[in-house]
């Protein structure tokens, strides 16, 4: 079944694809914006729903287009706690904050799969053609040229349409695949639990960084440090029960600030 995407440009498209949405357990999420300050602009949202298939792009401000204040309180209600799976969540969701209130849930991220896996590739569209997810994956500078960065810039056009659904799409896609790759069995009950622990850290990190919170390096460093010696032997139990290689996990969160 071909994946069905369009542009919802008013209130009425895009309430009515959160009412067909709302019982799905987690829909794909990715913003564009202007710049990496979580202040600048946001140029639109990307969303995908796995179950009807459909992937859409929202566009909020681009060139002849800005959004009007009906589908921007549509937003902020649907998406408020709304279950998402992303890529680098972390940004997102902060700057959903930021720009709207309450942000999305956050319950799969790939960047924090491929990081827990120890995977050589983080980035998105690497792991997506390493998976065979895709054969030509668009990037960036295929919309805005090099160097360039603000998507507000970005023409409301077919290109633009396919290069924002695919990295909702993808959100869903790798994360799930780099799940169902490496854990064929069911799942240790253990191991969601260490998936949401290092999902949560690294969310809140991440905010934490974003706005320029101080944090007390020495007892930052030993919090992590017993953290990480008890997700070890966790995931060696769990890894040992499953029949799966061993997952010697680098502890990122547990260099040098």
């Amino acid at each position: 079944m071909a994946i069905q995407k369009e542009f919802l440009t008013t209130p009425e498209q895009v309430k009515s694809f959160f009412t067909a949405t709302q019982d799905e357990p987690y829909i794909g999420f990715d913003i564009e914006c202007q710049s990496l300050d979580p202040q600048a602009q946001m140029a639109g949202l990307s969303l995908y729903s796995p179950k009807l298939q459909h992937a859409v792009y929202i566009p909020l401000h681009h060139p002849g287009f800005d959004v009007d204040a009906e589908t921007i309180d549509i937003l902020a209600q649907s998406m408020a706690n709304r279950h998402v799976k992303t890529f680098n969540g972390g940004f997102d969701t902060l700057r959903w904050e930021v720009h709207f209130g309450v942000a999305p849930k956050v319950i799969g991220d790939a960047t924090i799969v491929s990081k827990m896996l120890q995977l050589h590739k983080f980035g998105m569209k690497d792991l997506a053609l390493e998976m065979g997810l895709t054969e030509s994956p668009i990037r960036l500078e295929d919309i805005l040229g090099d160097g360039r960065f603000d998507f507000t810039k970005a023409p409301l056009d077919q290109r633009t349409l396919d290069y924002t659904t695919q990295d909702a799409i993808l959100a869903v896609d790798v994360e799930e695949g780099l799940l169902n790759k490496h854990f064929k069995q069911e799942h240790h009950p253990g191991w969601d639990n260490v998936y949401q622990l290092e999902l949560d850290i690294m969310l809140v990190l991440e905010r934490a960084g974003q706005q320029g919170i101080p944090v007390d390096r020495p007892k930052f460093q030993i919090a992590v440090q017993a953290m990480f010696e008890e997700m070890e032997l966790l995931t060696t139990e769990i890894c040992s029960e499953l029949e799966l290689r061993p997952i010697h996990r680098d502890p990122l969160l547990a260099r040098p600030l």
